[in-house]
C-alpha cells in the first residue's frame, strides 16, 4: 500500500493586503483515492479563537465536484474539519496562505474505516481488535516529513493528560517495525478521550476540539509546528 501524506500549504499568485480575505481551494478526496471527491459533506475551516467555522464551498460545482474553495484571512493557523458521508469526521491544521493560492492537489482527504484498517495492518497492528478497542475515543495518525524526531518527543491527549503514543521506525528497505522513545519516528498512533485533544512534538503543540470516533491527522505540526 502507498500512502502519500503531506500537509496543507498554499501556492502564491497574487498580492493581498493583510487585511484582505482571500480564496483558499484545492481538491478534497476520500481515502486519497481521486476517484471519490468528496461532494456529500462539509469543509469546515476553524480559526484559532473562533467561535464557529468558515464554510467552503464548491464555487464551480457543475464543473469541478469535489474542488472546494473558501475565503480566509491571509497567514493565520486554522484546524480543517471534513465531513462525509462514508467517512468518519477528519481533522487537519495549517496555516492560510499570504495570497490567493491553492492547497497542494490530493493534500486534503476523509479517512473512512477501510483506509484506518489498511495503515493498521501495514503498522503491524492487529487491525480489527485495534479499531474496535478505540471505539468512542478521538483517533490520531502522524507521518512525520522531516527526519530525526524522536518517538520521546511525541505526546498526544488532552491538556491534563499527554502520553506518548505508538511510534514507529521505517528501515531503507520500507520494512516498518514498532519504535522506542530514543529511535526516529516515520508514523505515530494513539488515542484520545473526546474534547480538546493535544498534539505536542519538541514542545509545540497543535489542539483541535474533536468528538468520539472521529479522526486527527496533524502532519502539520510535524518540522517544528510553525
Amino acid at each position: 500500500m502507498r500512502l502519500v501524506l503531506v500537509a496543507l500549504a498554499g501556492g502564491c499568485a497574487e498580492s493581498a493586503a493583510p487585511t484582505d480575505d482571500i480564496a483558499w481551494g484545492g481538491w478534497v478526496y476520500v481515502d486519497q483515492d481521486e476517484e471519490h471527491v468528496l461532494t456529500d459533506g462539509t469543509v469546515s475551516f476553524w480559526e484559532e479563537g473562533a467561535a464557529e467555522a468558515t464554510l467552503a464551498v464548491e464555487p464551480y460545482a457543475d464543473d469541478y465536484p469535489g474542488y472546494w474553495e473558501v475565503l480566509v484571512p491571509p497567514r493565520v493557523p486554522v484546524n480543517v474539519r471534513l465531513t462525509e458521508v462514508s467517512a468518519r469526521t477528519t481533522w487537519w491544521a495549517g496555516d492560510t496562505p499570504a495570497s490567493r493560492g491553492n492547497w497542494f492537489g490530493g493534500a486534503l482527504f476523509a479517512v473512512s474505516d477501510t483506509w484506518l484498517l489498511d495503515v493498521l495492518d501495514a503498522l503491524g497492528e492487529d487491525e480489527e481488535s485495534w479499531l474496535a478497542g478505540a471505539a468512542g475515543k478521538v483517533i490520531v495518525l502522524g507521518q512525520p516529513v522531516t527526519e530525526g524526531i524522536l518517538c520521546g518527543e511525541l505526546a498526544l491527549g488532552l491538556a491534563d493528560g499527554l502520553v506518548e503514543p505508538s511510534c514507529f521506525s521505517t528501515d531503507e528497505a520500507g520494512a516498518i517495525a514498532p519504535a522506542a522513545a530514543d529511535e526516529g519516528v516515520s508514523w505515530f498512533l494513539g488515542v484520545s478521550e473526546p474534547g480538546e485533544v493535544v498534539v505536542s512534538i519538541g514542545g509545540a503543540e497543535e489542539r483541535w476540539t474533536a468528538a468520539a470516533d472521529e479522526v486527527i491527522l496533524p502532519w502539520y505540526l510535524v518540522g517544528g509546528g510553525e
